[in-house]
């Protein structure tokens, strides 16, 4: 008896302690960190939080780890963490004193991403009856598994609005029109078709968004959940969206087979609410004149499904949810609810964020853990980031694949046309004989090709790096390299890569996989052999990253340089083999360089030269707004040995906020040169930055951020003025 009193004693003092940390006599010196909060049994590193961790610092953010006897014992301290992140997978139980803390912590002030998972089990290891213990948090009911049982986690498609995708760094092309229709024509693994939700809503105000109910005829797929397999992932393969073979060279036509799903089982469709997609172009919430620039119409807002190359409309698991949302509702599924959203909670708030962001990461959908950690820490807290680009300069990385042959004399087309005057470019070439099959002389063959090789000493000579273009033969490689042949198929690797540094006489630096066939081991290889960075068919949408693999990290010292596709397509044979009209390619690339700029970062597109000799109109559109860009000081071309370069030094940046109290204090220090390392200060939480010792320069004329850049040296600091 005298040792559960104790128990209680400690607990109620925890929750007194936390509830002090946020009352104005416990106010406590500010950090620029967020908190991701672990489980005291969790051993580290693990991959599930590594994901959040290398994820942070691409964006620029600070994060610590905290525990839960560390969060519950912390006390007055936890009032200077503006953020608290509740991370999916890790931390499923959560017994009931931690979750009133979590509450109290955004009660007083604090706000929380609470993400999928996250304690949707009890201490004794149970889902809680009848709902989340989240729910009133969230502001929705959810974690229905006395209602369904195990199949209370649907697998369907994620719709917003446009203003919202763009703001969650989904780049134009990553998400396609949803109509009434669209649901009928998602692939066979997607699901029943049901009435979507907000397909004419553009206004969208924050407000009492669910209002009627799904209808619960027909079926639908589902994640096998239980209180062994809390969220369902247990052999769920969502990397499976992003395995498919690009189309060997020049024919454009993609195999559109839908992919395999694994631990997904067919049920009924569950009732729940429809939830109306809010518009940002018509809120206070947004920032459309800045965030978004001229990506958008700044009159229109459409609605919009998450989409991906080959396949279109992509599924993501979410809980059923019901009940009426009076939050900001940022995305939805039209079969199952609510997706993501924001409620005011007490004084601080909650974005609900209903997808396993880290699982996803871990199986090559990393671009919304990265969209969710740059929307909460940049733009709801207002934190200050690290830019991953040289002065925060924003650009595109032109990937050219020269796959055969065929390739050459549209390449010296282009040439008398002016084009490789523009870049520099990121150009690969498959290098051998032979295109399909041995013998059958369809390659470029390189060591006995003089033009081809004068060509590629040209490119040199003109600033742009040429690499390789995966293993010698290019069809037979992107059809047949696999897991398990490794010690068949390198020698390929090195034949390319031999032959290609024999005539540019540089190092070979940079790759793409015939067809995006990229087995793991042939990564290993890249990295072990000095790469700086490959094409990768996962990731897509994302900006270049250290690319996470069957749910880990395998190659830290290796950036991926995800495509970017046009709903299912990337490249002028797609586009003119599937009668993508012209003027709708024209205005996706204006529009993606537009984003890019708004956001003050980075994705590449690629082509080859024989179809792109097809679109000289739309390669003239796209370096004439280049070049209006340049001229602006807003926009550049990178190769991914420019990005990688930069983004390896980046890593050894320290750096640090103190809040003085009517301000900050940064100071920040590298091993060798902090030169073009930039911060970007929010203008609505700081004031004009003054550098206070090293070399570095201020950008004022940015809407947004003041950016701080250094110049020279090893060291840096500057001082800000809060802003309240």
């Amino acid at each position: 008896m005298l040792a559960k009193s104790g128990k209680f004693l400690r607990i109620l003092f925890a929750l007194f302690a936390l509830a002090f940390a946020f009352s104005p006599g416990g106010a406590q010196a500010a950090t620029n960190q967020l908190l991701l909060l672990v489980p005291d049994t969790l051993t580290l590193p693990d991959p599930r939080v590594s994901a959040w961790l290398d994820s942070a610092q691409e964006e620029g953010l600070q994060i610590k780890v905290m525990t839960d006897s560390q969060f519950m014992a912390a006390g007055a301290s936890l009032s200077q963490y503006p953020g608290l992140i509740l991370p999916d997978q890790v931390h499923t139980t959560a017994a009931d004193s931690l979750v009133t803390a979590i509450q109290n912590y955004a009660l007083n002030g604090g706000k929380v991403m609470l993400v999928y998972d996250f304690g949707v089990l009890n201490a004794a290891g149970f889902y809680v009856s009848p709902k989340s213990r989240f729910s009133s948090m969230v502001g929705v009911d959810y974690v229905l598994y006395d209602q369904y049982g195990g199949n209370m986690i649907g697998l369907g498609n994620v719709t917003g609005m446009s203003s919202w995708l763009r703001t969650l760094q989904v780049p134009p092309g990553k998400s396609m029109a949803w109509t009434t229709a669209s649901s009928s024509t998602t692939t066979a693994s997607a699901l029943a078709s049901t009435s979507t939700s907000g397909t004419s809503g553009t206004s969208g105000t924050s407000g009492t968004s669910g209002t009627s109910t799904n209808s619960t005829s027909g079926t639908a797929q589902f994640l096998a959940a239980s209180p062994s397999n809390p969220g369902g992932l247990a052999n769920y393969n969502h990397g499976a969206w992003f395995q498919y073979a690009t189309p060997s060279t020049g024919s454009g036509v993609l195999n559109q087979t839908a992919p395999k799903l694994t631990g997904t089982v067919t049920g009924k469709l569950k009732k729940t609410t429809t939830y109306t997609a809010n518009s940002l172009l018509s809120t206070s919430t947004g920032k459309t004149a800045n965030t978004l620039a001229s990506t958008l119409a700044t009159t229109t807002d459409t609605l919009e499904g998450i989409s991906g190359y080959v396949y279109g409309f992509l599924t993501y698991p979410s809980f059923v949810t019901q009940g009426t949302y009076t939050g900001t509702t940022i995305l939805t599924s039209p079969t199952f609810g609510l997706v993501s959203g924001y409620n005011t909670y007490g004084n601080g708030g909650v974005l609900f964020v209903n997808l396993p962001l880290a699982y996803l990461d871990g199986q090559t959908d990393g671009m919304l853990i990265h969209g969710y950690l740059h929307y909460f820490g940049t733009q709801m807290l207002n934190l200050p980031s690290l830019s991953p680009l040289p002065k925060a300069m924003a650009g595109l990385v032109f990937n050219w694949h020269f796959c055969a042959g065929d390739q050459l004399q549209p390449a010296l087309y282009l040439k008398s046309l002016g084009v490789w005057n523009n870049g520099p470019f990121s150009l690969v070439v498959t290098a051998g004989p032979d295109e399909a099959a041995f013998g059958d002389g369809g390659g470029l063959n390189l060591a006995n090709n003089p033009p081809a090789q004068n060509l590629l000493k040209y490119f040199v000579s003109k600033g742009h790096r040429v690499g390789s273009h995966g293993g010698w033969i290019h069809d037979y490689w992107g059809a047949n390299a696999s897991e398990t042949n490794a010690s068949t198929f390198t020698q390929y690797l090195v034949m390319n890569h031999q032959a290609v540094q024999a005539v540019t006489a540089v190092p070979d630096v940079e790759y793409a996989a015939p067809e995006g066939n990229t087995p793991t081991w042939s990564v290993n290889w890249l990295e072990s052999n000095g790469f700086n960075g490959y094409y990768f068919t996962g990731h897509t949408g994302s900006a270049p990253t250290r690319a996470y693999r069957n749910g880990a990290l395998l190659n830290p010292g290796l950036w991926a340089y995800p495509v970017m596709p046009f709903g299912k397509y990337a490249t002028f044979e797609e586009f003119q083999q599937y009668a993508v009209p012209t003027a709708d390619v024209n205005n996706w690339y204006a529009s993606l360089m537009n984003f890019v700029v708004a956001n003050r970062t980075s994705r590449l597109i690629y082509a080859h030269p024989l179809g792109a000799s097809s679109y000289t109109s739309t390669l003239s559109a796209i370096f004439s707004q280049a070049n209006t860009l340049k001229l602006t000081g807003q926009f550049k071309w990178y190769t991914m040995s420019d990005i990688t370069t930069f983004d390896r030094a980046r890593l050894n940046v320290t750096w640090s906020a103190t809040d003085t109290g009517s301000g900050w204090a940064f100071a920040a220090s590298h091993p060798t040169s902090l030169a073009n390392m930039t911060w970007l200060l929010p203008k609505k939480g700081f004031a004009l930055p003054v550098i206070t010792q090293g070399f570095g320069s201020v950008v004022i004329t940015d809407s947004t951020y003041w950016l701080v850049t250094a110049n020279s040296g090893t060291s840096l600091k500057f001082t800000s003025a809060k802003v309240h």
